[in-house]
């Protein structure tokens, strides 16, 4: 099949900034997240700071139109605040659209890449099922998955569905990240514990406590 190499997000920041921690493509600048929440979503929303606001088990729908550059497509930011002092897991499900693949990505409120799903291909839809998260602002970045020497697509015609739910975490439940030993999660001996795989190559870690 087709090798593709995926972009490196670059962003080039000020020092000041670079040292701080802002990375990729996320240029992150504190936002309001008392904003309406919509059905439909609001262009601009390329970055974090334009990101429309969502709220929990309220879908959303947005298109990927006009490119940003030639080998960038479209990208819709999504806001939304875990409150109080204990974490919630968030289930996202994102559909697809006919012509595209796309790519769901989640970040902290620094800007810090915490999780991604792209399984699906062309037309699929791409899902976060149980994603750990904790007290604070985070977003939701929808976008083509880009690749080198390609142009990139646009779809002004049809609409996909973005889905987030956030909520307390469940007893004997698995939710990640649990990919490496030093993230493994507690199971006590007799226990039952429900996981789920959420991407290809996703592995649950468990320690015996």
């Amino acid at each position: 099949g087709l090798k593709r190499r995926r972009w490196v997000e670059l962003l080039i920041v000020p020092l000041g900034l670079a040292v701080m921690g802002v990375g990729a493509y996320f240029w992150f600048t504190h936002t309001n997240l008392g904003l309406e929440v919509r059905d439909n979503e609001v262009e601009p929303n390329n970055t974090a700071a334009q990101a429309n606001a969502i709220a929990s088990g309220r879908a959303i729908k947005g298109q990927k139109g006009k490119r940003i550059g030639v080998e960038e497509s479209d990208r819709d930011f999504f806001r939304f605040a875990v409150v109080g002092s204990e974490p919630k897991v968030l289930r996202a499900a994102l559909s697809g659209i006919p012509n595209m693949e796309l790519l769901l990505e989640v970040f902290d409120g620094t800007g810090k890449k915490i999780a991604e799903a792209d399984n699906g291909g062309v037309g699929e839809g791409e899902i976060i099922p149980n994603l750990k998260l904790a007290p604070g602002e985070h977003y939701i970045a929808v976008r083509e998955v880009w690749t080198a020497g390609r142009p990139a697509t646009e779809n002004v015609s049809d609409w996909y569905t973005l889905t987030a739910t956030w909520k307390a975490p469940e007893p004997g439940h698995e939710t990640e990240p649990d990919d490496v030993a030093s993230a493994a999660l507690p199971i006590a001996v007799g226990e039952t514990m429900r996981g789920m795989l959420g991407r290809v190559d996703d592995v649950d870690y468990y320690y015996v406590r």
